[in-house]
């Protein structure tokens, strides 16, 4: 719990570095607190109403507005702990609009394949959209599961053998 609530103190910190074992922990209890959140806003609200219905995601509009609300809590928080991490493994924070391209690539493969007309545009486009997401979501995994970069590097020293440096402050 440490880690999540350090992050979210530190949800402005770009600097310095994070170990693994924070990122996963922010990002396990993020996602099973959003998750609850989400959950219980569709239940109480009135879930996902009627298919077909012109809704956001198929939500009622309080069900969505939590929903993006609870988002937009978690944004910047787990922004800047992934940049950290980015960090610790050695990799700039421009990583970031390399790993999001594949993402807007797939996410714009699909939209285009939905509104094709002809069968081998959309399959092209699907294949494409889901070569694009399992690189997007291959590469980040594996930033995130890497081991730190041993000692110290440009962004601050290691907060695996330096634990004052770790998310608590973020650089030195």
């Amino acid at each position: 719990m440490n880690q999540f609530l350090n992050a979210m103190k530190n949800y402005a910190n770009f600097k310095g570095r994070t170990a693994r074992k924070d990122v996963w922990f922010y990002l396990l209890i993020a996602i099973a607190v959003s998750a609850v959140c989400i959950t219980v806003s569709i239940l109480v609200t009135g879930g996902l109403g009627e298919p077909g219905n012109l809704r956001p995601m198929g939500m009622s509009p309080t069900a969505f507005g939590v929903s993006l609300a609870i988002v937009l809590v978690f944004l910047c928080p787990t922004a800047a702990i992934i940049v950290r991490r980015l960090h610790d493994t050695g990799h700039s924070a421009l990583w970031i609009s390399f790993l999001v391209a594949f993402l807007l690539c797939g996410t714009f493969a699909n939209a285009l394949g939905r509104e094709a007309d002809g069968a081998v545009f959309e399959i092209t486009a699907f294949i494409f959209g889901f070569l694009s997401f399992i690189l997007f979501v291959t590469n980040f995994i594996l930033i995130l599961c890497a081991d730190s970069q041993h000692g110290e590097n440009q962004y601050g020293p290691n907060p695996k053998t330096n634990p004052k440096t770790n998310t608590k402050t973020g650089a030195q």
